[in-house]
């Protein structure tokens, strides 16, 4: 027998069937949203921590209470020249520590987001966990201070502790005396056309352009060979390099000419000069280090940082040398291009990213204005790629300095010195 239902009826069993319906969708949209926000929050647990490595060149340097002020002597060009107040000493300059604190920071801040963005991350969080300078030279430590009252001045400060000039961290500076000297001898012979052209074509520029913003001359200068006599480098190198970076350092103070010289800037552009000039720098490093043993003033450092524990936050302070063979020997620098990257300028700084299986170099240096003065600092990205493609370029570096057994010998059986805390005094 059929049973009848009422229009009421049908309509209450609807609306209860509706409102079962609705609870039951309801009920499954929140267990999809809880197991959505499970595996969300399991895929952030999971994601890997971001390490961030500096190393940085110390700040401007000049004053110095033990190396007299030098003397350039460049009879090539009539000039003979006792730059004032300045000196290849061991003190940072006043206005270097402040640009070292109050302007580097911000730079620093920026070259680290643009190594965390090639790493594939954004907004990191910019906590230090320590800065280690080499403690060998007083530039390098007040350098770190500097910065550290920069970054708000509560970053923890390591650091091996050493004698004025001592050379114990390898970490952050090296000698060569840890070399047989007939290896360096070897090397030596074996300097390559390329790199001793890099040498005479850069100082031939410089002299030439330097006697015309601050002599008001031109006359040609005649670049002798590197080694006239076969082993001593000619004077003219060494004086250039002398010469260029006194205008290096005269930079912190305003623009060299008129710091130097008491000449305005003029129509030249005095940034480009100095950068000219810190070339000759540079190849004089290539020549009077060349082969592995430039290659192994790299690897300390390089090694520290390629073993950092995941997550790590480290500043290094050290020196130009060694700043300019960790980029030459990761292939960074070239004399393929001119040698355009070659100048070291103060507080020079390269930052490494390493997230997961992607790692980035993000190189931060000061900005010379057309007067020669130091202005802002600037980022820019050098290289991207995978983990394994920086093991690669580590492993050619080690595949290199295994290649002689004296380099090979340096690298097995040197014992790095563990850093200790610094105690600072309440600033």
């Amino acid at each position: 027998m059929r049973r009848a239902f009422s229009k009421n009826t049908l309509k209450t069993f609807a609306t209860a069937y509706g409102n079962v319906r609705f609870v039951s969708l309801l009920r499954l949209g929140i267990v999809v949203s809880l197991l959505v926000s499970l595996l969300t929050s399991s895929a952030k647990a999971e994601e890997p921590p971001t390490t961030i490595a500096v190393y940085a060149r110390h700040t401007f340097r000049g004053v110095s209470k033990a190396v007299p002020p030098e003397v350039i002597d460049l009879p090539e060009i009539g000039f003979r020249f006792t730059p004032p107040m300045f000196a290849y000493g061991m003190d940072a300059m006043p206005e270097g520590l402040r640009i070292a604190q109050d302007v580097y920071p911000a730079g620093l801040r920026a070259a680290v987001e643009m190594a965390g963005q090639a790493v594939g991350v954004k907004g990191l969080d910019q906590h230090w966990d320590l800065i280690r300078p080499d403690l060998g030279t007083s530039r390098d430590f007040e350098t770190a201070l500097f910065i550290r009252r920069g970054l708000g001045g509560k970053v923890p400060l390591v650091g091996v502790p050493s004698r004025d000039t001592e050379v114990r961290d390898f970490v952050t500076s090296f000698s060569l005396s840890a070399l047989q000297p007939e290896t360096i001898e070897e090397f030596r012979r074996k300097i390559t056309p390329e790199e001793s052209r890099a040498l005479r074509e850069s100082t031939a520029g410089f002299l030439q352009a330097f006697q015309q913003a601050a002599l008001g001359t031109s006359q040609p200068v005649t670049i002798p060979p590197v080694f006239p006599d076969g082993k001593t480098e000619a004077p003219i190198f060494r004086e250039t390099a002398k010469l260029a970076v006194s205008l290096e350092m005269a930079a912190a103070k305003g623009s060299p000419l008129r710091v130097l010289f008491g000449k305005p800037a003029g129509q030249q552009d005095i940034g480009t000069l100095i950068h000219t000039g810190l070339k000759v720098s540079a190849a004089r490093w290539l020549i009077n280090n060349p082969g592995a043993t430039g290659s192994i003033q790299a690897w300390f450092p390089l090694r520290h940082i390629d073993h950092l524990p995941p997550g790590s936050r480290q500043i290094l302070v050290g020196h130009d040398i060694q700043y300019f063979f960790i980029l030459r020997s990761l292939g960074l620098i070239s004399l393929a291009d001119g040698f355009r990257d070659g100048p070291v300028l103060p507080l020079d700084s390269v930052i490494f990213a390493f997230r997961g299986d992607r790692a980035a170099v993000v190189r931060l240096q000061v900005q010379l204005r057309r007067d020669g003065s130091a202005g802002a600092f600037r980022p820019a990205l050098l290289w991207q790629g995978s983990r394994s493609e920086w093991d690669a370029r580590l492993a050619r570096i080690r595949k290199q300095l295994e290649s002689h057994p004296d380099t090979a010998r340096l690298i097995r059986t040197y014992r790095q010195p563990e850093p200790v805390m610094l105690q600072v005094d309440q600033e």
